[in-house]
């Protein structure tokens, strides 16, 4: 897809060899790291690719009704932790997380993730639905971390945690042919669209517009 990407936007290398999609990155694969193509570098070129995955999530979850409807679009990028550590109500995100679907403790106790709006009602403990127990108990999705209130989350480092997550492209996996790409196939010609509109400069809310669009056109 990386290559189909570079094809689009790029077609011939500086050393004048056209972009083939599987002949450059099969043997040809130095070539085109070493070279570049004329309007982008090829760390460029990745980069571009990989924020174009992460516009794809987040059309595909504004189009989702629920988490449930989101599992269904994107399950190729769900991602599973079981050593999550909580020091002082506080656990940093994996790497790579773009979405909570799920967590529970060593017992299996769920912890529910509430919008941040929700700090003052759970901190005031006024309304019974969200005083927090041994289990009833809330985190909140803040920047980089997940972040509990009072002491109900105790220190430990066997949470479980189940997620929406995306490890990006390296330059060497797409210089190798080993990235292998993990959404639905039905969303690859959306990838590559969006790619390309990304390269072209279009703002990020024509970008996120553009990859709800062509959702819901493949779905009609």
């Amino acid at each position: 897809m990386i290559l189909k990407f570079l094809g689009r936007v790029d077609p011939y290398l500086k050393t004048g060899v056209q972009v083939v999609y599987g002949t450059n990155f099969a043997g040809g694969a130095g070539n085109w790291q070493t070279d570049g193509g004329e309007k982008l570098t090829a760390q460029r070129v990745v980069d571009i690719y990989n924020e174009a995955r992460i516009v794809l999530f987040k059309g595909l979850k504004e189009q989702s009704k629920d988490t449930a409807e989101l599992t269904k679009k994107a399950a190729n990028l769900i991602s599973y932790v079981s050593n999550l550590q909580f020091t002082a109500a506080i656990a940093n995100k994996p790497a790579g997380y773009l979405g909570f679907i799920s967590l529970t403790d060593n017992a299996g106790v769920p912890i529910i993730l509430l919008d941040s709006t929700f700090y003052p009602i759970v901190a005031s403990s006024l309304d019974p639905a969200y005083t927090q127990t041994a289990t009833n108990r809330f985190i909140f999705d803040i920047g980089t971390q997940f972040v509990g209130y009072s002491t109900w989350i105790p220190d430990a480092s066997n949470y479980k945690l189940l997620y929406f997550g995306i490890t990006d492209f390296t330059l060497a996996q797409a210089v190798d042919g080993s990235t292998v790409e993990t959404f639905n196939d039905r969303y690859l010609g959306i990838l590559l669209e969006l790619a390309v509109a990304i390269a072209n400069e279009q703002g990020n809310m024509d970008i996120l517009a553009l990859s709800q669009k062509l959702i819901v056109q493949s779905q009609q």
